[in-house]
C-alpha cells in the first residue's frame, strides 16, 4: 500500500471550469494592478485626485481570485497525517455521491487497542496501566502498551468496561482490525524466580 506525507493530494475533482475563471479573474487582478499603478503615477503628478475607486476594483477582484481559489479547494482532498492508504473505490471519470467511501488512510505509527475488562477488576485498571498484547499473526512477538483511557459506563448484559490503550507499530505489523488478546500487568513488581526443576522435596 502507497504511504503518502500530510497534505499530500488523495482525490481531486474536476476543476476545469474553475481554473478558466481562474485564469480569467487572474487577468482582471493583472490589469487592476496596473491601473493602480497608473493613476498612482498620475496623482503624484497631480494628473488625478484620488485611487479610491481604482483600489476598490483592485480589491473586488482579489476577493473574487480568492473565492475561486477557495472552490478549487473544496474539491481537492489531502492526507490530514502521514499515514498508509487503501484501496481505491472509485474510478477516474466516476460521479461522486455525498458519503461516498472513496479510500482510507491509517496513521499507523501507533495503534489504538480497544478491549472490555470484567468489572471485579475495575479498581486495578487506572490510566498508564501496562498491556501485553498478542497477534494470531504473530503468536511469537508480544506487543506492549499503555491504558490511556477508560470508559465511564459498565456494560449492564456483560458487566465489563472498554478500555483504550495504545500501542507502538514501529515495525507496521499491526493493521486495523486486528483482533488480538490482552494480558493486564497488574501491580507489576521485581522479584527474585527460579525455574520448578531447580528445586528439590526433602521430607514431606
Amino acid at each position: 500500500n502507497p504511504r503518502v506525507k500530510q497534505g499530500y493530494v488523495l482525490i481531486e475533482m474536476d476543476v476545469s471550469e474553475e481554473q478558466a475563471k481562474l485564469a480569467e479573474e487572474t487577468y482582471r487582478l493583472d490589469d487592476a494592478l496596473s491601473q493602480v499603478e497608473r493613476v498612482r503615477t498620475l496623482v503624484k503628478r497631480s494628473y488625478a485626485s484620488t485611487l479610491d475607486e481604482i483600489e476598490r476594483e483592485l480589491n473586488t477582484a482579489k476577493a473574487r481570485l480568492n473565492a475561486i481559489q477557495s472552490r478549487i479547494n473544496q474539491k481537492r482532498i489531502v492526507a490530514p497525517f502521514d499515514g498508509v492508504v487503501g484501496f481505491r473505490n472509485i474510478s477516474v471519470g466516476a460521479l461522486a455521491q455525498p458519503g461516498m467511501l472513496i479510500t482510507t488512510i491509517d496513521d499507523d505509527r501507533k495503534m489504538k487497542l480497544d478491549f472490555s475488562i470484567p468489572e471485579i477488576f475495575l479498581s486495578s485498571l487506572n490510566i498508564g496501566l501496562t498491556i501485553e498484547a498478542k497477534a494470531s499473526a504473530y503468536p511469537k512477538q508480544t506487543f506492549k502498551g499503555t491504558v490511556t483511557s477508560v470508559d465511564s459506563r459498565i456494560d449492564p448484559i456483560t458487566r465489563s468496561v472498554m478500555a483504550r490503550a495504545v500501542l507502538s507499530n514501529e515495525d507496521r505489523l499491526l493493521k486495523a482490525g486486528m483482533l488480538m488478546s490482552v494480558q493486564l500487568n497488574k501491580n507489576p513488581r521485581q522479584t527474585l524466580i527460579i525455574p520448578e526443576e531447580a528445586l528439590v522435596t526433602i521430607g514431606s
